[in-house]
C-alpha cells in the first residue's frame, strides 16, 4: 500500500482535523463553554453532547481518532500514513462535521433524530 510523504500526510490529516476541531468548538460555544485545550474540547463534547445524545458516540470516536492523527502529523516527522487511511480520515472528519452542523443548525438543546446517526 503506498504511503504519502510526510508533508502531504500532514496536510491531509491536519486540515480535516481542524475542520472538525473548529466545529467542535462552535458546538461548545453554543453552550457558553470555552475549552482551554484540545483535550478539554473532547471532555466537554463528551459531557455536554455525547452524554445528552446530541452527538453520537461514533462522532466522538471519530473526533478522538482525528486528534490522534493530528498529534502524529504535528510531532512525528518520520510518520507515514497510507493513502487509503488518509482518505478514511478525511471521510471521518467530514462525517463529524456533518453531524456537528446538524446540531449547530438546530441551535437547540434537543437530541438529534436517531436516524441521523
Amino acid at each position: 500500500m503506498p504511503c504519502l510523504p510526510w508533508a502531504f500526510t500532514t496536510m491531509r490529516s491536519v486540515a480535516p482535523n481542524y475542520a472538525a476541531f473548529h466545529h467542535a468548538r462552535a458546538l461548545l460555544l453554543l453552550e457558553g463553554l470555552e475549552p482551554k485545550s484540545h483535550r478539554g474540547v473532547f471532555a466537554l463534547l463528551e459531557n455536554h453532547f455525547e452524554a445528552t445524545g446530541r452527538l453520537s458516540s461514533g462522532a466522538l470516536s471519530r473526533f478522538a481518532r482525528l486528534q490522534t492523527f493530528r498529534g502524529l502529523a504535528d510531532y512525528d516527522a518520520q510518520g507515514r500514513l497510507p493513502a487509503e487511511r488518509a482518505t478514511e480520515e478525511v471521510a471521518s472528519a467530514r462525517r463529524f462535521v456533518e453531524e456537528a452542523q446538524k446540531v449547530l443548525a438546530s441551535g437547540s438543546k434537543t437530541a438529534l433524530d436517531t436516524d441521523a446517526r
